[in-house]
């Protein structure tokens, strides 16, 4: 009887966590209300509607590319600074909505994930303002 055998701790690799990662500057514009009314009691205009926030061009795009022999798992943390708690910050990929559980990324592929940003600004925020922070944490799937 001739067999081969082959020790368990021999076969395993040990994992190698490597990633790309990009963003751009996360700047946004900020609208105050949908529309402008006129209200003739008051003889002025009166916002109507919730504000918007639109990203210039794409900035608001975060590209990671996971190179590691392992999968991973992405948390996107939006924290607001002190001042701007009226403004929060949600993270998608492909149009979804990352949930607390984070996004899975499969070794060898890449994901986009877009911030959106909703809320009011402080009306005396100066142009170009950093209201926020944001932070990426990476772990093994």
């Amino acid at each position: 009887l001739n067999a081969a055998f082959t020790s368990a701790k021999s076969s395993l690799v040990p994992a190698s966590i490597s990633l790309d990662v990009s963003w751009q500057q996360m700047d946004f514009t900020y609208y105050p209300a949908a529309e402008q009314i006129w209200d003739p009691e008051t003889h002025s205009y009166v916002n109507v509607g919730d504000p918007t926030w639109v990203a210039n061009e794409n900035s608001n795009v975060i590209s990671v590319e996971n190179n590691s022999n392992v999968d991973l798992v992405l948390d996107f943390d939006y924290t607001a600074k002190e001042g701007f708690e009226a403004i929060s910050g949600e993270f998608y990929s492909n149009g979804t909505l990352i949930e607390s559980d984070g996004l899975a990324l499969a070794c060898g592929s890449a994901a986009d994930v877009s911030l959106t940003v909703k809320g009011e600004l402080p009306l005396d925020t100066e142009d170009n303002t950093s209201g926020a922070t944001v932070t990426l944490t990476v772990s093994r799937g």
